[in-house]
């Protein structure tokens, strides 16, 4: 939307499904990409610092799952599924652990 002070289409990243995608050295984060619709360019919008993504006790983003603008086109949501870990290759989502963020820019 225009309202909104950066530009681009938004993605959210849930991140990988370690051990279940591959054992990786690293792990891909969860959060937001901008994507740059004229050059193809993409980067982090916003994503937790430090590491990956947050755990049963750590703040931030844990799993983004979707974004929306709201209607004014000011405020950007972002639906956070919460703790989701893999036990014995078995997925175990942590009940009460999502949240629902809303990223908007400061008043002047």
């Amino acid at each position: 939307p225009e309202e909104f002070p950066v530009k681009g289409i938004f993605v959210a990243a849930f991140g990988d499904g370690q051990p279940l995608t591959q054992d990786t050295k690293k792990q891909a984060p969860s959060g937001v990409l901008v994507i740059n619709t004229d050059t193809g360019d993409y980067d982090w919008f916003v994503k937790t610092i430090g590491k990956a993504r947050a755990g049963r006790l750590g703040d931030g983003l844990k799993r983004t799952i979707d974004v929306k603008f709201d209607n004014d086109g000011k405020s950007l949501y972002v639906l956070d599924f919460g703790v989701f870990e893999l036990a014995d290759m078995a997925p175990n989502a942590i009940p009460k652990s999502g949240v629902l963020w809303k990223i908007s820019r400061e008043s002047d």
